[in-house]
Formats: structure tokens, C-alpha cells, sequence
């Protein structure tokens, strides 16, 4: 049997653009909730506030303009 000399890179698959850690979170059953989320990412370390900049980088079914208080943070408590 001969081996291609050349390695080929993996490529995405069209339309597959889902955030990892939603993709985890499906997997393993865990509720699609913002907290559930904020719990993957920063390891159980979730800070008290989000800076404008933090929410805007969420997934946007995370995203809720609303929390945002007046000094461009959100409260989590």
C-alpha cells in the first residue's frame, strides 16, 4: 500500500460554524442557557460583570442587550 506523500489539511464543513462549546453542551444534554454557557468557558470562575466588549464576543443566542447597565457592564449576580 503507498501513502500520499502529501498531507491534506482538514477543512470545515459547510454550514458548520458552531461555537465548541455549544457543541459540547449539546452533546452532553447540558441546558442551553447563558449561564450553563459562562460555566464551560470560564471553568466555573464566572465574574460577577461582563464588559460591553465580553457580551458582545457571546454567541448571539447568549447576547441580551437589555442586562447591559449604564457603565457598559452587566451584572451577573
Amino acid at each position: 500500500m503507498e501513502l500520499k506523500e502529501k498531507l491534506e489539511v482538514s477543512k470545515n464543513q459547510p454550514g458548520n460554524n458552531e461555537d465548541g462549546f455549544i457543541s459540547l453542551m449539546k452533546k452532553y444534554d447540558i441546558p442551553l442557557t447563558r449561564q450553563n454557557y459562562l460555566e464551560l468557558i470560564y471553568n466555573g470562575d464566572v465574574p460577577t460583570e461582563l464588559e460591553a466588549e465580553e457580551i458582545a464576543a457571546l454567541p448571539e443566542m447568549f447576547q441580551d442587550n437589555n442586562e447591559i447597565e449604564n457603565d457598559g457592564q452587566m451584572s451577573l449576580v
